[in-house]
């Protein structure tokens, strides 16, 4: 046997073959590194600590860094410089002489208005209440003849139907008897009202 070596000989440094091979293998490939160190018992307890610890370091610093280099992370999402370009076709301002479809609105109205109703006024005024169209005597019997309903004690209003939103309207009536004790129409269920 003097011409095969020993694995657990020492070199001139000081260190052995085996403990070598283990260094190199936690280095370039830490897993299989730490599996051959710690199944071959390579250094004693407090020297595979200590390479654990520093494999396990260098495994953080080089998955933070893209995987031994293999892969790139790139937490950074690829950004493009906005480039200005001209519009193919641009609509041109109306100048102040230039009548747009809105301008002249009130007068459309007003025509269509005079045309439906020749009494009509030939504009309109927005500030101006608008005029009741008169009722024949028959239709106003009618409405007042109309059973509405209200409440039994404390009644403002007068309602088309029983119930109005959450109000249960047990008392029917005619619209004439409502006026008479002074209740008005309601404003969310319109009731009819005499003109």
């Amino acid at each position: 046997m003097t011409g095969s070596r020993n694995p657990y000989q020492k070199n001139e440094s000081g260190i052995s073959r085996r403990a070598l091979r283990g260094l190199l293998l936690t280095l370039l490939l830490p897993p299989v590194g730490l599996v051959y160190l710690w199944r071959g018992g390579v250094f004693r307890l407090r020297g595979r600590i200590l390479v654990t610890a520093l494999a396990c370091i260098e495994m953080t610093i080089l998955l933070s860094t893209g995987l031994f280099g293999l892969i790139q992370w790139d937490r950074r999402p690829a950004t493009q410089t906005p480039v200005p370009g001209n519009a193919a076709a641009v609509t041109a301002y109306p100048g102040d002489d230039t009548v747009n479809a809105l301008s002249n609105i009130d007068e459309i109205i007003a025509q269509n208005m005079s045309t439906q109703n020749p009494s009509a006024q030939e504009t309109l005024d927005p500030d101006a209440t608008p005029t009741p169209v008169p009722m024949d005597e028959e239709e106003r019997q009618a409405i007042l003849n109309t059973v509405v309903y209200s409440v039994h004690r404390g009644a403002q209003y007068y309602h088309r139907n029983k119930v109005c939103g959450n109000q249960s309207n047990g008392r029917e009536l005619t619209v004439a008897e409502a006026i008479a004790e002074g209740l008005g129409a309601c404003p969310n269920c319109d009731p009819p009202v005499p003109r």
